[in-house]
């Protein structure tokens, strides 16, 4: 009967993380931004800033984005560090990291890692959108 436990306490860790959710702990990918955007450099990420005007490296997906919820500011933590991103593009289990951060997060370059994120004030992602005219979400953080 220890099954059953077992089954609830895997439902309960796998709602930490709910699609859209701009807040959550699960396992996240890591993602090519900078070579993404040397490559297509014409099909902008899913909010629709340009690549160039992007600093590829503190730039993330999030599952089930919405137009709303373009250009709010993560706190996204792994087992080494935090850092500030902004979220600017729809995919990616949960999250998707740039390759940019993620040794200094998570210790690796590739593959999958457990990561937490919370919402932050937009003013920590300052920088992280060159053009004048884009103002991150207020999130009231």
């Amino acid at each position: 009967m220890l099954f059953i436990p077992i089954l609830l306490s895997l439902a309960s860790l796998s709602s930490l993380a709910t699609a859209g959710n701009l807040n959550g702990r699960a396992i996240i990918s890591v993602h090519q931004y900078p070579q993404t955007g040397r490559d297509a450099p014409n099909n902008p990420p899913f909010c629709g800033m340009p690549w160039h005007t992007l600093d590829l490296n503190r730039i993330t997906a999030v599952q089930d984005l919405t137009q709303k919820q373009c250009g709010t500011c993560l706190e996204i933590c792994g087992a080494k560090d935090c850092i500030t991103m902004l979220a600017v593009d729809r995919g990616g289990q949960h999250l998707d990291m740039s390759t940019g951060v993620s040794l200094r997060i998570i210790g690796k370059d590739n593959g999958v890692a457990m990561a937490w994120w919370k919402v932050v004030d937009s003013k920590f992602c300052y920088g992280i959108h060159h053009k004048r005219d884009f103002v991150p979400q207020s999130n009231g953080a």
